[in-house]
């Protein structure tokens, strides 16, 4: 089995601070007129109204949409709705929602005091909600997860990956095909379809890791083309820190077919400009990377 860089996928959600909750609407910056917060926390107290109501006052006051940020405030009123039994029977598609910001928060330490275990907990209940989109984006988190080295479960990982690669993940796709190429019990093949499955859906990670599977099996020609794909993608703005580490690892190994001279003209001039623009995007990808290739393994 060759040689493969970690390619550490939580640190990326450790790094996308900024987005703190998803959230499933927008709202205006501006301040909200006070009797229609009040009006809505009313709706909280009604029984009928009362979870949707409350997720909806947990995100405002979590992002401080036309409120003042109080994520202690937000916190309490996502619980309420993520433990709540009546949330299931009326507003199924809340609850793994709920459950998924829940654990993000606890694993962030955002409104409540940090704690993996609880993260875990929540993250575990929301991915038991089948093929709902909530419940699908905590399974890849717990693929995540587990795959990091505090709370590293080889067989978890696989598990809550697979879950969510089946229900059309793309992102959980390309981690699959990483995860399947490391294991004895998998292996190359059943990896490179996943790794294909996810770069033919567009997803920049799974396209880099493609890159990178083709060239150290020595098809170099089809690394270059695959990495060539992602290699111009430089909107750092719009893309997601696990999409900078997919194009960090196509710029390198397109930098490297440049070096070499592998399916495409030597140029040591665009293969520096390859590696340094990989380097901007994530330090610590092209270090793995380069120390696979000090030990002679890229």
């Amino acid at each position: 089995m060759s040689a493969q860089p970690s390619y550490s996928r939580m640190d990326c959600l450790v790094s996308a601070s900024a987005e703190r909750l998803q959230v499933l609407h927008t709202a205006s910056e501006s301040r909200l007129p006070e009797e229609w917060i009040e009006n809505m926390r009313e709706r909280a107290d009604r029984l009928e109204e009362r979870s949707q109501a409350q997720y909806q006052l947990g995100v405002m006051y979590y992002d401080g949409l036309g409120v003042q940020p109080d994520m202690a405030r937000g916190f309490q009123y996502m619980m309420d709705v993520a433990s709540s039994s009546s949330a299931n029977k009326r507003d199924t598609n809340l609850l793994p929602s709920a459950q998924y910001n829940v654990g993000r928060a606890y694993f962030m330490g955002y409104g409540v005091q940090q704690s993996d275990s609880e993260a875990e907990k929540w993250w575990s209940l929301a991915g038991n909600h089948g093929d709902d989109p909530s419940s699908v984006r905590a399974q890849n988190t717990l693929g995540m997860f587990y795959s990091r080295q505090e709370t590293f479960d080889p067989n978890k990982a696989f598990h809550w990956t697979e879950l969510a690669a089946e229900s059309n993940h793309l992102e959980a796709m390309a981690s699959l095909g990483l995860l399947c190429v490391r294991s004895s019990n998998h292996g190359d093949e059943e990896g490179l379809q996943w790794l294909k499955r996810s770069c033919v859906g567009g997803c920049v990670y799974g396209t880099g890791l493609l890159s990178h599977f083709y060239f150290i099996r020595k098809l170099f020609s089809k690394a270059a083309e695959t990495a060539f794909k992602v290699s111009e993608l430089d909107d750092e703005v719009s893309l997601s820190p696990l999409d900078c580490r997919g194009v960090a690892i196509g710029c390198f190994v397109l930098g490297r077919c440049l070096q070499l001279g592998q399916a495409v003209t030597r140029d040591d001039e665009k293969a520096l400009h390859y590696y340094t623009k990989a380097t901007g995007l994530d330090k610590r990808v092209v270090a793995e990377l380069h120390d696979l290739l000090t030990h002679g393994k890229v």
